[in-house]
């Protein structure tokens, strides 16, 4: 608006494109045409937030169709059309309507206001459908999507503790283990799994040394204190001289976070005697 009302004013005034720029009146016409413009604009905003919240698009439309042509370009070319006829009344007493200047400044605003106003239309459309999309996501998808990790996270619990147990491809006194101080053991992978138990801590006690210490509960709970089973120690047994054989304790999962089983890097290793 504000570039158009300067060509007008380069044309009509007969300064030419440069000379124009110190006219007389050119600072003032500039001016009192920004103002109106960012005056124009803001009042389109305003009344297009209102009629968003007053009448709904989808719901109202034709009330919001009747409101958006009275409200948003109506009302907004009406006080155009004041404030013109009162600066030529004042100038010279003449008719803006016989003012060929007028009526081409006339259609511009007139086209200003209308494309301001589909463009909030769009703004308001866009922001509204992003609004919409964040707050069902927030609301509704991201307590699903928790809900549907917590529902993982149980699944591969129990798949954990369902995992079937194997000895016969272990030997329990090769590794100095009896059947009746642990709850069970398996191999998986070439990984062995001993699960300990507190039913079981006592008997636990009386066989299995570590560094020559006993093994405690206490031992055992430092060791996997960040284990979401507390549960389950995975050994990798490595035979090293003196009928001794070094197990090496490592976390299990990593908290669950990750999708798929892995080990991490933090271990703990101890050489247990063998006893036949």
């Amino acid at each position: 608006m504000i570039v158009s009302s300067y060509l007008l004013l380069s044309i009509n005034s007969g300064w030419g494109y440069i000379g124009v720029l110190l006219a007389p009146d050119f600072p003032l016409a500039m001016l009192s045409t920004f103002v109106i413009a960012m005056f124009l604009a803001f009042y389109i905003h305003v009344a297009n937030e209102f009629l968003e919240t007053r009448y709904p698009y989808r719901k109202y439309i034709y009330k919001r169709l009747i409101s958006q042509i009275l409200i948003g370009m109506a009302a907004p070319i009406g006080f155009e059309l004041g404030l013109a006829s009162i600066y030529f009344f004042i100038k010279n007493g003449g008719n803006l309507v016989s003012n060929h200047f007028f009526a081409i400044d006339f259609i511009l605003v007139v086209t200003f206001i209308v494309l301001l106003n589909g463009f909030y239309v769009y703004a308001l459309d866009v922001y509204k459908f992003k609004t919409k999309i964040s707050f069902e996501h927030e609301n509704e998808i991201a307590p699903v999507l928790e809900e549907l990790g917590q529902l993982r996270k149980i699944h591969r619990v129990k798949m954990i503790k369902d995992v079937p147990v194997q000895l016969t491809e272990t030997d329990l006194e090769q590794f100095g283990i009896e059947k009746g101080q642990i709850a069970c053991l398996c191999k998986i992978d070439g990984v062995i799994t001993i699960q300990y138990f507190d039913k079981t801590t006592a008997t636990t006690k009386k066989s299995i040394k570590m560094n020559g210490k006993l093994v405690s509960a206490t031992d055992y709970f430092q060791i996997n204190a960040f284990c979401i089973l507390h549960r389950a120690l995975i050994f990798q047994a490595v035979p090293i001289p003196s009928r001794r054989i070094r197990l090496i304790i490592r976390h299990p999962f990593n908290h669950l976070v990750h999708e798929r089983q892995r080990i991490v890097s933090q271990a703990k290793s101890g050489d247990f005697k063998i006893w036949f």
